[in-house]
């Protein structure tokens, strides 16, 4: 297992190599990249079988570890050294610090993330389209329609020193308001 993840240098690159070898999971399912991930963490490899070591954190809900005097633990026959396992999950814990410094893309659209669908959704412009999609409903906003739409509003509202003075107006009414209501929680 060292030797194909050190040949292709990443866990999603050995699953599909695992699969493309005819390989399957003892289930007979296709490998996933994280599979070789949870294998390489677990200390069976190296000898060291554990059992009642997770507990589930609701209905279908992820797993979290039980505290080590809990679990128990039982020798087995290893399948790797325990140096070229450590080595293994020192490589990936790198490679996630690596990964969890590198900031996110950049949206390309103005509103990706930000525009709601009806149905509560966010909306998101798929590489594949022009248009902000619900993933749920599947409802579609043409981009260009979306953001001339704000770009005129946001042009009235520079231009129109009426609509400041009630926005600024609204603030100070809103802001007065919460005034009166903390100072009768603290009278409280």
């Amino acid at each position: 297992m060292y030797g194909l993840f050190v040949q292709h240098r990443r866990v999603k690159s050995t699953a599909r190599a695992l699969n493309e070898a005819g390989h399957r999971t003892r289930s007979g399912g296709l490998w996933a990249g994280s599979t070789i991930d949870r294998l390489l963490k677990d200390p069976t490899a190296k000898g060291v079988r554990r059992a009642n070591y997770t507990k589930s954190t609701g209905d279908k809900k992820q797993w979290v570890p039980k505290p080590e005097s809990e679990w128990v633990l039982s020798e087995v026959e290893a399948v790797v050294s325990e140096e070229i396992l450590d080595q293994c999950n020192l490589v990936l814990t790198e490679r996630r610090k690596k990964l969890a410094k590198r900031p996110g893309r950049k949206p390309v659209h103005l509103f990706a993330g930000l525009v709601t669908c009806q149905c509560g959704n966010k909306m998101y412009v798929p590489s594949n389209t022009p248009k902000y999609v619900c993933q749920k409903c599947r409802n579609k906003i043409p981009a260009q329609d979306l953001e001339a739409v704000f770009y005129e509003e946001l042009r009235g509202f520079f231009h129109s020193p009426e609509d400041i003075s009630e926005l600024l107006a609204d603030a100070t009414r809103e802001i007065g308001n919460r005034e009166q209501i903390l100072r009768r929680l603290e009278q409280e």
